[in-house]
């Protein structure tokens, strides 16, 4: 039986329905190699070197099946999601923004404001 990582299980050592999880291997401080083990009785099942083979088929053809409902290629280009120019209206850039040491202000509205705030009033600081 080939395991893969995070595949549920009946554990032969133990008995019990468990997950399959990557064990890290050390010699010290130097990576010897992983191994998987059941999650509950961390016994080892199989190296993992003998099931990755096995586990790179399967993801390339699920991605291809992912990207075949989604009706796109990999080779597309991504687009941005934003398309202004990037500047956003929060009250620490506004001109109007009275940072204090005990409460940030606004001198427009004359009420009490936090630098993440945002209002249509916005005037761009100078220095900003």
């Amino acid at each position: 039986m080939s395991y893969q990582p995070g595949k549920i299980i009946t554990c032969p050592h133990c008995g019990q329905t468990s997950t399959v999880k990557e064990k890290t291997i050390l010699d010290g401080w130097t990576k010897k190699g992983v191994s998987l083990c059941c999650s509950l009785c961390e016994k080892e099942l199989q190296p993992l070197c003998e099931a990755e083979d096995s586990v790179e088929e399967p993801e390339t053809a699920s991605k291809q099946r992912f990207l075949d409902f989604l009706g796109t290629s990999e080779d597309e280009k991504e687009t941005d999601l934003v398309t202004d120019d990037g500047t956003r209206h929060f009250c620490k850039n506004c001109s109007h923004f009275l940072n204090h040491p005990f409460r940030d202000f606004c001198t427009l509205h004359n009420r009490e404001t936090h630098p993440m705030d945002d209002c249509d009033q916005f005037a761009r600081r100078k220095d900003s």
